[in-house]
């Protein structure tokens, strides 16, 4: 027998609404590092940007439906290399570009809608220690101001509290945090 209550699930605790709050304005999840799967729309290109600023291995790559080779065997080349930055380079096996009727020798990345599918390890262990500090502080703000009051107004006197300065409506972020966040949010994509 399944009971059941109309009471709403516990709110997060502040530093994990934080947390999420720092993920979502970077754009990715930052910490902790974590195996995943990521299938993506091919860029077409030679470069191919992973939404991830820090990775630390690639296990493989598949373009429409073909694992490409990693050059751990050494008698087939690599299909490709990647950056920590998150960034997979396309090497000198698949497509190549044709500019007329003379090939140019680069490789390209499929342009296919889901066309590849990464497997990887991305993020830090801990958290930055210039995160955990913003989170901290975004977490201390949401416990002293938890409805994110600016000012209150009783009869002749007003009281104005700590806010979030530049960070936008709501977002509890200081314009000094987002000069930090901004290392660590992924650029604009096409």
């Amino acid at each position: 027998m399944t009971v059941q209550t109309d009471d709403p699930p516990a709110a997060p605790a502040p530093a994990e609404q934080a947390m999420a709050a720092v993920r979502a304005y970077c754009g990715w999840h930052i910490a902790p590092s974590r195996d995943e799967t990521l299938t993506l729309d091919g860029p077409g290109g030679t470069a191919l940007v992973l939404p991830s600023l820090h990775v630390t291995d690639v296990v493989s790559v598949t373009e429409n439906g073909t694992v490409l080779a990693d050059g751990t065997d050494p008698d087939i080349p690599a299909d490709y290399s990647w950056s920590e930055a998150g960034i997979i380079q396309r090497g000198p096996a698949g497509q190549t570009a044709w500019s007329g009727s003379w090939s140019c020798g680069v490789s390209l990345w499929t342009r296919e809608l889901r066309g590849i599918v990464v497997e990887l390890t991305h993020g830090y262990d801990e958290w930055p220690p210039e995160l955990a500090g913003i989170i901290n502080a975004v977490s201390q703000r949401m416990v002293d101001n938890p409805t994110g009051l600016e000012q209150q107004t009783v009869g002749p006197f007003t009281e104005k509290y700590a806010t979030s300065g530049g960070g936008g409506a709501g977002s509890g972020f200081a314009g000094a945090d987002e000069a930090v966040l901004a290392r660590y949010r992924l650029p604009p994509r096409p």
